[in-house]
């Protein structure tokens, strides 16, 4: 079982203390949910498809605020020293086909390439 299993897990467990729910079924992943039998499955939703109590409501440890913070990041490419920002060039068909042509071969982006070019003529 991974960390992250154990640790769902875990939480699961206290979960279930406080709502006095300890006979719920207990699995780790999908693979085992699927595996319930199906009154099984359905005490799982029933425990889960109910209106929590006041009393079991707390504000987030710093560790989940940190895991809801990533949860909540946008998710996409990194960014690289200040940042990507889009920008509209017209170039002529031919140069842009060979443009392409040499950063296939490179292995890189079309914009990766244009802006090892730039950096070069900057440079």
């Amino acid at each position: 079982m991974t960390k992250q299993a154990r640790t769902k897990s875990a939480a699961r467990k206290r979960s279930k203390a406080k709502t006095g729910a300890a006979s719920l079924p207990d699995f780790a992943n999908a693979a085992e949910f699927r595996a319930l039998s199906d009154a099984e499955k359905e005490q799982v939703w029933q425990s889960l498809n109910r209106e929590i109590p006041a009393d079991e409501l707390r504000p987030l440890t710093p560790a989940e605020r940190k895991h809801w913070a990533q949860i909540k990041r946008k998710i996409g490419r990194p960014k690289v020293g200040g940042g990507a920002v889009p920008v509209s060039v017209s170039l002529e068909r031919g140069l842009l086909a060979r443009v392409d042509v040499e950063a296939r071969r490179g292995g890189i982006t079309r914009s990766a390439y244009l802006g090892r070019i730039i950096e070069a003529a900057l440079a």
